[in-house]
């Protein structure tokens, strides 16, 4: 099922928003000195000038895409929400695949956290006896979406989750097996620090929390 277009949505926007350095002065003053380059600053300007969309504007894009894939993520997930313990929530990782039309691409926000054109759209569906998750890349750009993924995870198996803010990272421990969500897609080792801060980092929070929760409603119910 294709992405619902949120009626805001403008794929040159978007993509003026992640190219524009906004620091287009230097570009212009060496323009200025020559006779051509007063030719040019038009077409320079055009480029590099102020995107329409600010950062408020691509997270709530953002949010409106991942909102309109939930009823996809319950069909791909074979699950009914009235049979759910509470409502699927989401989270923003890192992508691990790319649209082929369209380049990857992150910002530094003015708020100092990093927004990306591609990011990993991860839905959990709390079921009565499983925890299911759904994954799929998406581009904000042209709106591609990859291929679903769901895995599921009887709540018996699932010992732990966590979001580790120092590496912007979700983790989901079932058995012994540790399930990696990442946020940013620096490559750490140990306990490094990861150096960018995804601007979506509160929904993985919001979410581990809620895990965390009904792990402890069944535990203290068994």
């Amino acid at each position: 099922m294709d992405i619902v277009k949120p009626q805001t949505h403008n794929e040159k926007d978007v993509v003026k928003y992640f190219k524009y350095s906004g620091k287009p002065w230097g570009v212009l003053f060496l323009l200025l000195i020559s006779v051509i380059g007063i030719i040019l600053i038009p077409i320079i300007w055009k480029i590099y000038s102020k995107p329409k969309l600010s950062d408020y504007d691509i997270d709530k894009l953002w949010d409106e895409v991942a909102k309109s894939r939930e009823d996809e993520a319950y069909r791909v997930a074979n699950y009914d929400k009235e049979d759910a313990l509470r409502d699927a929530q989401y989270f923003l990782a890192y992508p691990s695949t790319l649209s082929p039309n369209s380049e990857f691409r992150e910002k530094e926000g003015d708020d100092g956290y990093f927004r990306r054109n591609h990011m990993k759209l991860v839905y959990m569906i709390y079921g009565r006896d499983q925890l299911i998750v759904f994954d799929e890349n998406i581009c904000l750009d042209d709106l591609w979406d990859g291929s679903d993924r769901t895995e599921e995870y009887y709540w018996s198996d699932v010992s732990s989750v966590t979001f580790d803010e120092r590496q912007d990272m979700m983790q989901i421990a079932v058995g012994p097996k540790i399930i990696n969500y990442p946020l940013t897609g620096e490559e750490l080792h140990g306990d490094e620090e990861a150096l960018e801060r995804s601007a979506y980092f509160k929904q993985a929070q919001e979410v581990a929390n809620a895990v965390r929760m009904i792990l402890r409603e069944k535990k203290s119910s068994s």
